[in-house]
């Protein structure tokens, strides 16, 4: 992947580059977190998991969530969002142009992270 995401990652206040989508979330259980992307135009036939650049806590110092493809930023939420156990796994589904993204609850944050998405902007 292009280096454009690590500098839009530093760059997070810009909004030129940021795309609208749809996005839900929901708790799985209490140990997975679930983020899906819509609408997503940039999705298209030749797209892998690997083109999908995912940034969250702890790896993300700042406490943003962050989903990025190439130039573009389709998801940003935070500060304060919640550490990942492990690094977060990325489906996509080309079909529906959808980017789904499953997070691994830390222990010290189970339970439910609905509230705390709903507060984050």
């Amino acid at each position: 992947m292009a280096s454009g995401p690590a500098v839009l990652f530093g760059n997070k206040h810009n909004q030129e580059n940021y795309v609208p989508t749809t996005v839900s979330a929901r708790d799985v259980n209490d140990k997975v977190f679930e983020v899906t992307l819509s609408d997503v135009d940039s999705v298209t036939s030749s797209t892998k998991a690997s083109d999908v650049t995912v940034s969250c806590p702890p790896g993300n110092r700042e406490g943003y969530f962050i989903v990025a493809m190439q130039e573009d930023i389709l998801c940003r939420r935070g500060p304060d969002f919640p550490p990942s156990k492990k690094q977060p796994t990325v489906k996509v589904n080309c079909k529906h142009q959808e980017i789904i993204i499953t997070l691994h609850k830390d222990k010290s944050r189970r339970g439910p992270w609905m509230a705390v998405w709903r507060d984050l902007r």
